[in-house]
C-alpha cells in the first residue's frame, strides 16, 4: 500500500506553504514523501519551484462546486 502525505495547490499564493509543509516533513523524517496534487490553474513557475524541492506532484483535473440536491 502507498501512503503519502497530500496537498492540493490551486495558485501560487498556497506555493508558500507547499515548501513549508515539505521542509517540516522531512525536518522531522517523515516515513511518507509529499505529493502536490494540482491543477491547470497552477502557473508553470510554482511547478518549477516544486520540482527544484524534489516534491512529488500529481495533476488533477480541475474540480466545480456541484449543485445542491433538491430534497
Amino acid at each position: 500500500m502507498l501512503v503519502v502525505w497530500a496537498t492540493l495547490i490551486t495558485n501560487s499564493n498556497y506555493l508558500p506553504g507547499v515548501l513549508v509543509l515539505d521542509y517540516c516533513l522531512r525536518k522531522v523524517g517523515s516515513a511518507y514523501p509529499l505529493v502536490a496534487v494540482y491543477t491547470d490553474d497552477l502557473p508553470e513557475e510554482a511547478q518549477k519551484a516544486i520540482d527544484a524541492r524534489n516534491i512529488a506532484k500529481r495533476k488533477v483535473d480541475r474540480l466545480l462546486p456541484g449543485r445542491e440536491v433538491e430534497k
